[in-house]
Protein backbone atom coordinates (compact mmCIF):
# COMPACT_ATOMS: atom_id res chain seq x y z
CA UNK A 1 0.00 0.00 0.00
CA UNK A 2 0.74 3.17 -1.07
CA UNK A 3 0.06 6.17 1.63
CA UNK A 4 0.47 9.86 0.34
CA UNK A 5 0.77 12.59 3.11
CA UNK A 6 0.57 15.67 0.53
CA UNK A 7 -2.56 16.58 -1.25
CA UNK A 8 -2.40 16.12 -4.97
CA UNK A 9 -1.86 19.11 -7.79
CA UNK A 10 -5.13 21.27 -7.67
CA UNK A 11 -6.85 22.66 -10.38
CA UNK A 12 -7.54 26.16 -10.20
CA UNK A 13 -10.92 25.63 -9.95
CA UNK A 14 -12.35 25.50 -6.57
CA UNK A 15 -15.42 23.79 -8.15
CA UNK A 16 -13.40 21.66 -10.48
CA UNK A 17 -11.41 20.78 -7.63
CA UNK A 18 -14.09 19.69 -5.50
CA UNK A 19 -15.79 17.39 -8.65
CA UNK A 20 -12.13 15.49 -9.40
CA UNK A 21 -10.68 14.89 -5.55
CA UNK A 22 -13.64 15.37 -3.10
CA UNK A 23 -12.81 17.72 -0.92
CA UNK A 24 -11.58 20.82 -0.21
CA UNK A 25 -9.16 22.39 2.86
CA UNK A 26 -8.39 21.92 5.31
CA UNK A 27 -8.87 25.02 5.77
CA UNK A 28 -8.54 27.59 9.30
CA UNK A 29 -12.22 28.83 10.06
CA UNK A 30 -11.40 29.01 13.95
CA UNK A 31 -8.54 29.80 16.01
CA UNK A 32 -7.39 27.40 18.68
CA UNK A 33 -8.73 29.23 21.79
CA UNK A 34 -11.98 29.72 19.65
CA UNK A 35 -12.14 26.39 18.71
CA UNK A 36 -12.10 25.18 22.39
CA UNK A 37 -14.18 27.32 23.36
CA UNK A 38 -17.02 26.28 21.13
CA UNK A 39 -16.55 22.56 22.35
CA UNK A 40 -17.56 23.76 25.92
CA UNK A 41 -21.07 25.47 24.89
CA UNK A 42 -21.40 22.71 22.10
CA UNK A 43 -20.93 19.89 24.76
CA UNK A 44 -23.86 21.49 26.87
CA UNK A 45 -26.14 21.96 24.37
CA UNK A 46 -29.73 20.33 24.83
CA UNK A 47 -29.96 16.60 22.88
CA UNK A 48 -31.39 16.22 19.46
CA UNK A 49 -35.15 15.73 19.65
CA UNK A 50 -35.20 12.13 17.34
CA UNK A 51 -31.78 11.89 15.65
CA UNK A 52 -27.58 11.63 17.18
CA UNK A 53 -27.16 14.18 14.37
CA UNK A 54 -30.00 16.56 14.65
CA UNK A 55 -28.64 18.81 16.85
CA UNK A 56 -28.85 21.94 15.06
CA UNK A 57 -32.72 21.78 15.17
CA UNK A 58 -32.25 22.23 19.25
CA UNK A 59 -29.29 24.24 19.87
CA UNK A 60 -28.41 27.78 18.63
CA UNK A 61 -24.59 26.97 19.07
CA UNK A 62 -24.91 24.43 16.55
CA UNK A 63 -26.94 26.30 14.06
CA UNK A 64 -24.84 29.27 14.55
CA UNK A 65 -21.63 27.82 13.66
CA UNK A 66 -23.33 25.80 10.93
CA UNK A 67 -24.42 29.20 9.22
CA UNK A 68 -20.85 30.67 10.04
CA UNK A 69 -20.07 32.70 6.97
CA UNK A 70 -16.34 31.28 6.49
CA UNK A 71 -17.93 27.89 6.45
CA UNK A 72 -21.73 28.36 4.95
CA UNK A 73 -20.56 30.57 1.79
CA UNK A 74 -18.04 27.61 1.11
CA UNK A 75 -20.74 25.21 0.94
CA UNK A 76 -23.09 27.21 -1.45
CA UNK A 77 -20.22 27.51 -3.83
CA UNK A 78 -19.69 23.49 -3.85
CA UNK A 79 -24.05 23.25 -3.78
CA UNK A 80 -25.46 26.27 -5.90
CA UNK A 81 -27.79 28.95 -4.61
CA UNK A 82 -30.38 26.32 -2.56
CA UNK A 83 -27.85 24.76 0.35
CA UNK A 84 -29.94 22.78 3.34
CA UNK A 85 -28.58 22.13 6.99
CA UNK A 86 -29.00 18.03 7.33
CA UNK A 87 -26.80 17.27 9.91
CA UNK A 88 -25.11 18.19 13.14
CA UNK A 89 -23.17 16.25 15.97
CA UNK A 90 -19.87 16.46 17.62
CA UNK A 91 -17.72 13.41 17.25
CA UNK A 92 -15.56 12.46 20.19
CA UNK A 93 -12.92 9.75 20.51
CA UNK A 94 -11.09 8.30 23.36
CA UNK A 95 -7.11 7.46 22.62
CA UNK A 96 -6.67 4.57 20.33
CA UNK A 97 -10.29 4.69 18.95
CA UNK A 98 -10.49 3.59 15.61
CA UNK A 99 -13.60 5.08 13.37
CA UNK A 100 -13.25 2.60 10.31
CA UNK A 101 -13.55 3.44 6.69
CA UNK A 102 -16.83 4.56 5.60
CA UNK A 103 -18.73 6.71 3.38
CA UNK A 104 -22.00 9.09 5.13
CA UNK A 105 -24.96 6.41 4.68
CA UNK A 106 -27.49 9.24 5.02
CA UNK A 107 -26.21 11.07 1.57
CA UNK A 108 -23.84 8.33 -0.33
CA UNK A 109 -26.22 7.74 -2.74
CA UNK A 110 -24.51 7.80 -6.34
CA UNK A 111 -27.23 11.56 -6.51
CA UNK A 112 -24.22 13.17 -4.46
CA UNK A 113 -25.19 16.80 -4.37
CA UNK A 114 -24.20 16.58 -0.50
CA UNK A 115 -21.56 18.39 1.40
CA UNK A 116 -19.63 17.17 4.89
CA UNK A 117 -17.92 19.59 7.10
CA UNK A 118 -15.74 18.10 9.71
CA UNK A 119 -13.96 21.06 12.14
CA UNK A 120 -11.62 20.19 14.48
CA UNK A 121 -12.61 21.48 18.05
CA UNK A 122 -9.79 19.60 20.52
CA UNK A 123 -6.68 17.80 20.08
CA UNK A 124 -6.82 17.28 16.71
CA UNK A 125 -3.63 16.72 14.96
CA UNK A 126 -1.77 15.00 12.33
CA UNK A 127 -2.11 11.74 14.85
CA UNK A 128 -6.05 12.26 15.12
CA UNK A 129 -7.18 13.83 12.31
CA UNK A 130 -9.22 11.91 9.44
CA UNK A 131 -8.01 10.04 6.54
CA UNK A 132 -9.43 10.32 3.07
CA UNK A 133 -9.38 8.67 -0.10
CA UNK A 134 -9.66 11.28 -2.71
CA UNK A 135 -11.31 10.50 -5.97
CA UNK A 136 -13.00 7.98 -4.20
CA UNK A 137 -16.61 9.79 -4.32
CA UNK A 138 -16.72 9.04 -8.24
CA UNK A 139 -16.12 4.82 -7.82
CA UNK A 140 -19.83 4.06 -8.00
CA UNK A 141 -19.49 2.06 -4.41
CA UNK A 142 -18.62 2.44 -0.84
CA UNK A 143 -16.16 0.75 1.31
CA UNK A 144 -19.46 -0.97 3.30
CA UNK A 145 -21.02 -2.00 -0.05
CA UNK A 146 -17.61 -3.74 -0.85
CA UNK A 147 -17.02 -5.14 2.46
CA UNK A 148 -20.33 -7.30 2.66
CA UNK A 149 -19.07 -8.91 -0.95
CA UNK A 150 -15.89 -10.38 0.62
CA UNK A 151 -17.96 -11.07 3.98
CA UNK A 152 -16.11 -8.11 5.73
CA UNK A 153 -17.40 -6.89 8.84
CA UNK A 154 -16.93 -2.60 9.18
CA UNK A 155 -14.07 -3.82 11.77
CA UNK A 156 -12.29 -5.57 9.61
CA UNK A 157 -11.71 -3.08 6.59
CA UNK A 158 -8.20 -2.24 6.75
CA UNK A 159 -6.27 0.57 4.70
CA UNK A 160 -4.95 -2.42 2.09
CA UNK A 161 -8.50 -3.36 1.29
CA UNK A 162 -9.71 0.16 0.55
CA UNK A 163 -6.43 1.04 -1.23
CA UNK A 164 -6.97 -2.43 -3.61
CA UNK A 165 -10.72 -1.89 -4.45
CA UNK A 166 -10.14 1.76 -5.22
CA UNK A 167 -7.17 0.73 -7.42
CA UNK A 168 -9.23 -1.35 -9.05
CA UNK A 169 -11.17 1.20 -11.11
CA UNK A 170 -8.62 4.19 -10.14
CA UNK A 171 -5.41 3.09 -11.02
CA UNK A 172 -3.25 5.86 -8.89
CA UNK A 173 -5.31 5.83 -5.83
CA UNK A 174 -3.40 7.32 -1.92
CA UNK A 175 -4.69 7.59 1.22
CA UNK A 176 -4.37 10.98 2.43
CA UNK A 177 -3.88 11.46 5.86
CA UNK A 178 -4.29 15.16 7.13
CA UNK A 179 -2.24 17.31 9.06
CA UNK A 180 -5.42 19.73 11.00
CA UNK A 181 -5.54 21.60 14.07
CA UNK A 182 -8.01 22.36 16.30
CA UNK A 183 -10.24 25.75 14.50
CA UNK A 184 -9.62 23.54 11.16
CA UNK A 185 -12.23 22.18 8.79
CA UNK A 186 -12.11 20.14 6.11
CA UNK A 187 -15.04 20.22 3.24
CA UNK A 188 -15.62 16.86 1.52
CA UNK A 189 -18.16 14.90 -0.83
CA UNK A 190 -20.65 12.76 1.99
CA UNK A 191 -20.02 9.74 -0.62
CA UNK A 192 -15.86 10.26 -0.17
CA UNK A 193 -14.54 7.15 1.85
CA UNK A 194 -12.88 8.60 4.98
CA UNK A 195 -12.05 7.25 8.87
CA UNK A 196 -10.10 8.15 11.50
CA UNK A 197 -7.66 7.05 14.32
CA UNK A 198 -6.83 8.49 17.06
CA UNK A 199 -3.43 7.45 18.59
CA UNK A 200 -3.15 10.10 20.98
CA UNK A 201 -1.66 8.22 23.66
CA UNK A 202 -3.86 10.34 26.42
CA UNK A 203 -6.22 12.91 24.95
CA UNK A 204 -9.61 12.35 23.85
CA UNK A 205 -10.39 13.86 20.29
CA UNK A 206 -13.26 16.16 19.70
CA UNK A 207 -14.37 17.32 16.23
CA UNK A 208 -17.62 18.90 15.19
CA UNK A 209 -19.53 17.05 11.96
CA UNK A 210 -21.78 19.00 9.64
CA UNK A 211 -23.90 17.72 7.12
CA UNK A 212 -25.35 20.15 4.05
CA UNK A 213 -27.08 19.02 1.08
CA UNK A 214 -29.49 20.72 -1.98
CA UNK A 215 -33.34 20.15 -0.93
CA UNK A 216 -34.11 18.23 -3.37
CA UNK A 217 -31.92 15.45 -1.49
CA UNK A 218 -33.98 12.91 0.61
CA UNK A 219 -32.48 13.06 4.00
CA UNK A 220 -33.23 9.61 6.12
CA UNK A 221 -32.23 8.03 9.48
CA UNK A 222 -30.83 4.51 8.39
CA UNK A 223 -30.70 1.19 10.46
CA UNK A 224 -27.42 1.11 12.55
CA UNK A 225 -27.77 -3.16 12.45
CA UNK A 226 -27.42 -3.54 8.50
CA UNK A 227 -24.27 -2.41 6.98
CA UNK A 228 -25.03 -3.44 3.81
CA UNK A 229 -27.72 -2.73 1.63
CA UNK A 230 -28.41 0.49 3.68
CA UNK A 231 -31.48 0.55 5.55
CA UNK A 232 -33.40 3.18 6.38
CA UNK A 233 -36.53 4.43 8.96
CA UNK A 234 -39.35 6.39 6.99
CA UNK A 235 -40.65 8.64 10.38
CA UNK A 236 -40.03 10.30 12.08
CA UNK A 237 -37.82 12.23 9.25
CA UNK A 238 -34.96 14.23 10.24
CA UNK A 239 -35.07 17.42 11.00
CA UNK A 240 -33.65 20.02 8.36
CA UNK A 241 -32.86 23.50 7.87
CA UNK A 242 -32.98 25.75 4.79
CA UNK A 243 -29.89 28.42 5.13
CA UNK A 244 -29.47 29.72 1.46
CA UNK A 245 -32.52 29.52 -1.03
CA UNK A 246 -35.57 27.72 -1.61
CA UNK A 247 -37.19 24.63 -0.74
CA UNK A 248 -39.32 23.68 -3.74
CA UNK A 249 -39.14 19.80 -3.63
CA UNK A 250 -40.56 19.51 -0.29
CA UNK A 251 -39.01 15.86 0.26
CA UNK A 252 -37.57 16.84 3.93
CA UNK A 253 -38.57 17.91 7.12
CA UNK A 254 -38.10 21.31 7.53
CA UNK A 255 -38.00 23.25 11.08
CA UNK A 256 -37.23 26.04 11.78
CA UNK A 257 -33.72 28.13 12.86
CA UNK A 258 -33.66 27.24 16.79
CA UNK A 259 -32.33 31.12 17.53
CA UNK A 260 -34.06 32.00 20.55
CA UNK A 261 -35.75 36.20 19.86
CA UNK A 262 -32.53 37.56 20.88
CA UNK A 263 -30.46 36.37 18.83
CA UNK A 264 -32.63 36.89 15.80
CA UNK A 265 -31.77 39.86 13.89
CA UNK A 266 -34.88 39.73 11.14
CA UNK A 267 -37.56 42.07 12.84
CA UNK A 268 -40.91 44.11 12.12
CA UNK A 269 -40.65 47.76 12.59
CA UNK A 270 -43.49 49.69 13.44
CA UNK A 271 -42.36 53.55 12.45
CA UNK A 272 -45.92 55.37 12.52
CA UNK A 273 -45.91 55.80 16.21
CA UNK A 274 -42.56 58.13 15.48
CA UNK A 275 -44.15 59.97 13.60
CA UNK A 276 -46.78 60.84 17.03
CA UNK A 277 -44.20 61.47 19.19
CA UNK A 278 -44.50 65.42 20.48
CA UNK A 279 -40.94 65.22 22.04
CA UNK A 280 -39.18 66.39 19.08
CA UNK A 281 -38.14 69.67 18.00
CA UNK A 282 -37.05 70.33 14.63
CA UNK A 283 -36.09 67.25 13.82
CA UNK A 284 -35.65 63.50 15.72
CA UNK A 285 -33.69 60.69 14.39
CA UNK A 286 -34.48 57.40 16.52
CA UNK A 287 -32.25 54.25 15.32
CA UNK A 288 -33.83 50.57 15.25
CA UNK A 289 -31.48 48.83 14.21
CA UNK A 290 -27.45 49.24 14.97
CA UNK A 291 -25.09 46.67 14.30
CA UNK A 292 -23.25 44.36 11.77
CA UNK A 293 -24.70 41.47 9.88
CA UNK A 294 -23.19 38.29 8.09
CA UNK A 295 -22.79 41.26 5.05
CA UNK A 296 -22.20 44.68 6.52
CA UNK A 297 -19.88 45.15 9.42
CA UNK A 298 -21.75 48.38 9.87
CA UNK A 299 -25.81 49.03 9.39
CA UNK A 300 -27.90 51.26 10.88
CA UNK A 301 -31.85 51.05 10.22
CA UNK A 302 -33.93 54.67 11.98
CA UNK A 303 -36.40 56.65 11.39
CA UNK A 304 -36.27 60.30 11.43
CA UNK A 305 -38.99 63.23 11.48
CA UNK A 306 -38.43 66.54 10.32
CA UNK A 307 -41.25 69.28 11.89
CA UNK A 308 -43.09 71.74 9.89
CA UNK A 309 -41.19 74.44 8.64
CA UNK A 310 -37.49 72.87 9.68
CA UNK A 311 -34.47 71.07 8.36
CA UNK A 312 -32.88 68.04 9.47
CA UNK A 313 -29.44 69.71 10.20
CA UNK A 314 -26.65 72.17 8.00
CA UNK A 315 -25.80 70.60 4.95
CA UNK A 316 -23.24 67.91 5.40
CA UNK A 317 -22.03 64.60 3.80
CA UNK A 318 -21.50 61.16 5.24
CA UNK A 319 -18.57 58.84 5.11
CA UNK A 320 -21.21 56.22 4.83
CA UNK A 321 -24.15 55.14 2.15
CA UNK A 322 -27.55 55.84 2.54
CA UNK A 323 -30.80 54.88 1.37
CA UNK A 324 -33.97 57.76 1.91
CA UNK A 325 -37.51 56.29 2.20
CA UNK A 326 -40.24 59.02 2.64
CA UNK A 327 -42.77 57.64 4.57
CA UNK A 328 -45.63 60.36 5.32
CA UNK A 329 -45.80 64.06 4.53
CA UNK A 330 -43.86 65.94 1.72
CA UNK A 331 -40.40 67.40 2.25
CA UNK A 332 -37.16 69.05 -0.08
CA UNK A 333 -34.13 67.33 -0.53
CA UNK A 334 -31.42 69.59 -0.77
CA UNK A 335 -28.22 68.75 -2.61
CA UNK A 336 -24.96 71.12 -1.94
CA UNK A 337 -23.79 73.44 0.22
CA UNK A 338 -26.70 75.70 0.23
CA UNK A 339 -24.76 78.42 -1.48
CA UNK A 340 -25.25 76.46 -4.66
CA UNK A 341 -27.70 73.46 -4.85
CA UNK A 342 -30.16 71.52 -6.46
CA UNK A 343 -34.22 71.02 -4.38
CA UNK A 344 -35.48 67.69 -5.25
CA UNK A 345 -39.14 66.90 -3.87
CA UNK A 346 -39.34 63.88 -1.96
CA UNK A 347 -43.03 62.18 -0.86
CA UNK A 348 -44.39 58.72 -0.15
CA UNK A 349 -43.44 55.95 -2.84
CA UNK A 350 -40.36 57.83 -3.75
CA UNK A 351 -36.74 56.83 -2.67
CA UNK A 352 -33.31 58.44 -3.13
CA UNK A 353 -29.83 56.93 -2.94
CA UNK A 354 -26.37 58.49 -1.51
CA UNK A 355 -23.61 57.66 -1.81
CA UNK A 356 -20.66 58.85 0.78
CA UNK A 357 -19.32 62.31 0.07
CA UNK A 358 -22.86 63.45 -0.76
CA UNK A 359 -23.30 66.92 0.89
CA UNK A 360 -27.15 67.24 1.90
CA UNK A 361 -29.84 68.02 3.98
CA UNK A 362 -34.01 67.21 4.21
CA UNK A 363 -35.86 70.74 4.48
CA UNK A 364 -39.62 70.84 5.28
CA UNK A 365 -41.70 73.92 4.38
CA UNK A 366 -45.17 72.16 4.70
CA UNK A 367 -47.47 72.48 7.50
CA UNK A 368 -47.38 69.11 8.43
CA UNK A 369 -44.37 66.79 9.74
CA UNK A 370 -42.61 64.73 7.73
CA UNK A 371 -41.73 61.02 8.59
CA UNK A 372 -38.63 59.25 6.82
CA UNK A 373 -36.88 55.88 6.83
CA UNK A 374 -33.52 55.79 6.23
CA UNK A 375 -30.81 52.61 5.53
CA UNK A 376 -27.03 53.59 6.49
CA UNK A 377 -24.63 51.18 5.68
CA UNK A 378 -21.06 50.89 5.15
CA UNK A 379 -19.13 47.87 3.46
CA UNK A 380 -16.00 45.98 4.25
CA UNK A 381 -13.95 46.59 1.18
CA UNK A 382 -14.12 49.15 -1.40
CA UNK A 383 -16.06 48.90 -4.97
CA UNK A 384 -13.03 47.24 -7.54
CA UNK A 385 -15.50 48.48 -10.10
CA UNK A 386 -17.93 51.87 -11.26
CA UNK A 387 -20.26 51.74 -8.35
CA UNK A 388 -23.72 53.26 -8.01
CA UNK A 389 -23.84 57.27 -8.49
CA UNK A 390 -26.71 59.49 -6.49
CA UNK A 391 -30.12 58.93 -7.69
CA UNK A 392 -33.80 60.24 -6.77
CA UNK A 393 -36.28 57.56 -8.47
CA UNK A 394 -40.34 57.41 -8.21
CA UNK A 395 -41.70 54.12 -8.09
CA UNK A 396 -44.76 54.71 -9.92
CA UNK A 397 -42.14 54.79 -12.94
CA UNK A 398 -41.22 51.17 -12.91
CA UNK A 399 -44.54 49.06 -13.13
CA UNK A 400 -44.35 45.20 -13.09
CA UNK A 401 -45.12 43.01 -15.79
CA UNK A 402 -48.88 42.61 -16.03
CA UNK A 403 -48.61 39.21 -17.34
CA UNK A 404 -46.13 37.64 -15.08
CA UNK A 405 -48.02 39.14 -12.22
CA UNK A 406 -50.71 37.23 -13.36
CA UNK A 407 -49.21 33.82 -14.09
CA UNK A 408 -47.11 33.77 -10.84
CA UNK A 409 -49.05 35.59 -8.71
CA UNK A 410 -46.07 37.81 -7.66
CA UNK A 411 -43.12 39.91 -10.28
CA UNK A 412 -40.70 42.25 -9.43
CA UNK A 413 -39.49 45.76 -11.28
CA UNK A 414 -36.12 46.13 -10.66
CA UNK A 415 -35.28 49.83 -10.09
CA UNK A 416 -31.55 49.59 -9.76
CA UNK A 417 -28.96 46.92 -9.40
CA UNK A 418 -25.02 47.64 -8.81
CA UNK A 419 -21.97 47.90 -6.93
CA UNK A 420 -21.65 50.36 -4.69
CA UNK A 421 -18.99 52.57 -2.56
CA UNK A 422 -18.71 49.74 0.39
CA UNK A 423 -21.15 47.50 -0.79
CA UNK A 424 -21.17 44.45 -3.06
CA UNK A 425 -24.56 45.35 -4.66
CA UNK A 426 -27.14 47.29 -4.07
CA UNK A 427 -30.66 46.01 -5.87
CA UNK A 428 -33.83 48.20 -5.00
CA UNK A 429 -37.25 46.79 -6.23
CA UNK A 430 -40.73 46.60 -6.54
CA UNK A 431 -42.62 43.89 -5.66
CA UNK A 432 -46.56 43.13 -5.76
CA UNK A 433 -48.37 40.14 -5.15
CA UNK A 434 -51.88 38.79 -5.32
CA UNK A 435 -54.07 37.89 -2.98
CA UNK A 436 -53.98 34.16 -1.70
CA UNK A 437 -49.69 34.03 -2.88
CA UNK A 438 -48.04 31.78 -0.04
CA UNK A 439 -44.39 32.17 -0.49
CA UNK A 440 -42.03 29.49 0.51
CA UNK A 441 -39.42 29.31 3.50
CA UNK A 442 -36.30 30.89 2.41
CA UNK A 443 -32.87 31.99 2.97
CA UNK A 444 -31.28 35.11 1.72
CA UNK A 445 -27.25 35.53 1.01
CA UNK A 446 -28.08 39.31 1.71
CA UNK A 447 -29.78 41.82 4.13
CA UNK A 448 -33.22 43.21 3.26
CA UNK A 449 -35.56 46.23 4.11
CA UNK A 450 -39.09 46.09 2.90
CA UNK A 451 -41.47 48.70 3.05
CA UNK A 452 -45.06 47.54 2.45
CA UNK A 453 -46.35 50.96 0.05
CA UNK A 454 -49.81 49.25 -0.58
CA UNK A 455 -52.00 46.28 0.70
CA UNK A 456 -50.35 43.70 3.45
CA UNK A 457 -48.04 41.15 3.66
CA UNK A 458 -48.08 38.47 6.34
CA UNK A 459 -44.16 37.52 7.53
CA UNK A 460 -42.46 36.74 10.43
CA UNK A 461 -45.49 35.64 11.90
CA UNK A 462 -46.94 38.94 11.50
CA UNK A 463 -49.28 41.11 9.10
CA UNK A 464 -47.58 44.25 7.94
CA UNK A 465 -48.97 47.30 6.38
CA UNK A 466 -48.09 50.44 5.34
CA UNK A 467 -45.88 52.71 7.88
CA UNK A 468 -44.07 49.54 8.63
CA UNK A 469 -40.79 48.08 7.97
CA UNK A 470 -39.89 44.65 7.92
CA UNK A 471 -35.56 43.71 8.43
CA UNK A 472 -34.67 40.26 7.25
CA UNK A 473 -30.85 39.53 7.90
CA UNK A 474 -28.79 36.88 5.56
CA UNK A 475 -28.83 33.96 6.56
CA UNK A 476 -32.35 33.95 8.54
CA UNK A 477 -34.89 32.30 6.74
CA UNK A 478 -38.36 33.32 6.14
CA UNK A 479 -41.00 33.29 3.87
CA UNK A 480 -43.41 36.59 2.64
CA UNK A 481 -47.18 35.62 1.59
CA UNK A 482 -50.11 37.87 1.24
CA UNK A 483 -53.28 36.36 3.16
CA UNK A 484 -55.39 39.14 2.54
CA UNK A 485 -58.02 40.00 -0.10
CA UNK A 486 -56.06 42.84 -1.68
CA UNK A 487 -52.83 43.12 -3.55
CA UNK A 488 -50.21 43.83 -2.15
CA UNK A 489 -46.92 46.78 -3.28
CA UNK A 490 -43.42 46.75 -1.46
CA UNK A 491 -40.26 48.40 -1.83
CA UNK A 492 -37.59 45.69 -1.27
CA UNK A 493 -34.19 47.09 -0.63
CA UNK A 494 -31.12 44.82 -1.05
CA UNK A 495 -27.62 44.91 0.67
CA UNK A 496 -25.10 42.04 -0.91
CA UNK A 497 -21.96 41.72 0.87
CA UNK A 498 -19.08 40.00 2.64
CA UNK A 499 -18.17 40.33 6.34
CA UNK A 500 -16.50 37.48 8.12
CA UNK A 501 -17.33 39.18 11.62
CA UNK A 502 -19.69 37.94 14.08
CA UNK A 503 -23.04 39.46 13.61
CA UNK A 504 -24.71 41.54 16.56
CA UNK A 505 -26.17 44.11 17.54
CA UNK A 506 -25.95 47.20 19.77
CA UNK A 507 -27.11 46.18 23.56
CA UNK A 508 -28.71 48.72 24.10
CA UNK A 509 -30.72 49.56 21.38
CA UNK A 510 -32.16 46.01 21.25
CA UNK A 511 -33.55 46.35 24.94
CA UNK A 512 -35.08 49.71 24.16
CA UNK A 513 -36.23 48.31 20.92
CA UNK A 514 -38.20 45.78 23.06
CA UNK A 515 -39.90 48.14 25.49
CA UNK A 516 -43.59 49.11 25.82
CA UNK A 517 -43.77 52.63 24.11
CA UNK A 518 -45.10 53.85 27.13
CA UNK A 519 -41.90 52.81 29.13
CA UNK A 520 -39.74 53.84 26.17
CA UNK A 521 -41.23 57.69 26.59
CA UNK A 522 -40.98 57.43 30.53
CA UNK A 523 -37.06 56.45 29.91
CA UNK A 524 -36.74 59.26 27.53
CA UNK A 525 -38.10 61.65 30.00
CA UNK A 526 -36.08 60.62 32.54
CA UNK A 527 -33.33 60.86 30.77
CA UNK A 528 -33.80 64.43 29.58
CA UNK A 529 -34.19 65.66 32.86
CA UNK A 530 -31.06 64.18 34.26
CA UNK A 531 -29.72 66.24 31.83
CA UNK A 532 -31.36 69.24 32.18
CA UNK A 533 -30.26 69.12 36.17
CA UNK A 534 -26.53 67.82 34.99
CA UNK A 535 -26.67 71.04 32.24
CA UNK A 536 -27.71 73.67 35.11
CA UNK A 537 -25.11 72.19 37.52
CA UNK A 538 -22.62 73.12 35.33
CA UNK A 539 -23.67 76.97 35.03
Amino acid sequence: MSTSVTAPERPASVSADFAIHGYLGPITILTREEAHRLKQRLVKAPAPECWGKGAAATSADYYEIATHPAILNRVASLLGEDVMLCGANLAEREPGQIHHWHSDVHVADPAGRAVTVWLGLENVNRDSALYVLPGSHRLGFCPQQRGQTEDKSAKAITEEDVVRWAREVEADSAILKLDMGDGDALFFDGRMWHGSHNTNAKHWRTALILHYATPDKPIRRHQPDHIWPFRFIDEPKPPCQMLRGTDRYHVNRMVPSPRMSHRSLSRVFDLTPHFEDTIATHWKPDPLFLGSTQCLPHLMLKACIVQPHSRQHAAHCHDYEQVIVPLQGEAILELGDGKLSIDITLKPGMFAYLPPGTMHTVRNDTDQPFLQSDVTWRGASPCPSVPLGMGVYDTLDFPVDAADLQERRRAAAVIIDGPTQTADRLRVHIGEMLPGRVGPMHVDAYDVALYVLEGTIDTLDQRVGPGQMVFYAAGEPHSISNLSDQPSRCLVVELHGTYAGEPYRSVRRWITSRLPRPIRQWARAIRRTVRQSLSRQAR
